[in-house]
């Protein structure tokens, strides 16, 4: 009698990880890959960004704003030392931007963000039990060291992880999508006027802690960790990971190559970028330290608001703590929202 053939099932080359030593895939991923396959995970990285980003935005002036008049009222001072606490608060923390930055490239952005969320919720529940300017100034501080220097900056920086040859195009949606934000002031003040300020900002604050602590489940490492490959590349049947000694015997495509430039020697990457930086169609995915990249003029452009060009931009400051230095320049310059008296 014979035998029936048995078929094994032909696994997506986009998602495995047959090389035995990379570490197994977490579970929410290969759930993802089970139920979507063929699909690439970085769509999930961005959606879980925004809602992370939308998740830090009490940390912002703009939301922190609706509770004014109700801090000048309770805690019996002027809208002067409510802006002065702010700002302090804000200037405090905007120290911490480069350890955010250091925390990122070390741990991972979504232990970062995973690191923050219960700091985060309990940083508003501060600021919804103060009882003093101090107290006040410290929960404004907390909320801004883990809400957008904390959470926002990683899950953004996990997104530039996942998405190099469509960079743009993915930060152009977070962008519209970060408009959202500017509808929280509004859901704010009615769930203050139906429920009060004190309970609205510690129960905010809980939930979207809660949120958060989820959040950084969806996010992953980078996916060269995962024996992926950004923007949702599928390695070529005879793609040879970097450190090996065979030879690559396909042409690898875009993708593959940013990510064999990343992963280039670390005393060659200044040279290599330099020697491509005058080329328009230079690499992609080029990683630089802080020190090599302020020997860019991408970064200065960056730093001080001149027109930088965006392509080079996305090929020669994608690096956490350049990102950090722009992120402390860029973002709530004015502290309050408020007009004072």
């Amino acid at each position: 009698m014979g035998h029936a053939a048995v078929h094994e099932p032909v696994q997506d080359p986009k998602m495995t990880t047959a090389d035995p030593s990379l570490p197994a895939l977490p579970l929410v991923l290969r759930t993802y890959q089970r139920c979507f396959p063929g699909r690439n995970y970085g769509e999930v990285i961005v959606g879980g960004a925004i809602l992370s980003v939308w998740c830090a935005a009490p940390g912002h002036s703009f939301v922190m704003g609706v509770f004014t008049e109700d801090l000048v009222r309770d805690l019996q001072v002027s809208r002067s030392t409510i802006s002065a606490m702010w700002s302090i608060a804000m200037f405090s923390s905007s120290t911490t931007v480069n350890l955010m930055g250091r925390a990122v490239d070390r741990a991972g952005a979504e232990c970062v963000v995973r690191a923050s969320a219960a700091p985060f919720a309990g940083a508003m529940v501060c600021v919804g039990l103060s009882t003093n300017p101090v107290m006040l100034c410290l929960g404004y501080y907390l909320t801004r060291v883990f809400g957008p220097e904390g959470v926002d900056f990683a899950a953004r920086n996990c997104v530039n992880q996942w998405w190099i040859a469509k960079r743009g195009r993915v930060h152009a949606l977070l962008s519209v999508a970060g408009a959202g934000l500017y509808t929280f002031p509004v859901i704010i003040a009615l769930v203050r006027d139906a429920i009060g300020w004190r309970m609205t900002l510690c129960s905010t604050g809980i939930i979207l802690g809660g949120l958060t602590l989820l959040l950084s489940f969806v996010l992953m490492p980078p996916p060269e960790e995962l024996g992926l490959l950004p923007d949702g590349e599928a390695r070529s049947t005879h793609w040879t990971p970097v450190g090996t000694s065979e030879e690559v015997s396909e042409e690898p495509s875009e993708t593959e190559s940013a990510t064999l430039d990343v992963a280039a020697d670390s005393e060659g990457r200044l040279e290599e970028a330099s020697s491509t930086a005058s080329d328009d169609n230079g690499p992609v995915g080029v990683n630089f330290t802080l020190s090599e990249a302020a020997q860019t003029t991408a970064f200065w452009s960056t730093l001080t608001g001149a027109r930088p060009r965006l392509d080079r931009l996305h090929r020669e400051v994608a690096v956490n703590r350049c990102a950090a230095e722009w992120d402390l320049v860029g973002r709530d310059k004015l502290p309050h929202v408020r007009p004072v008296e």
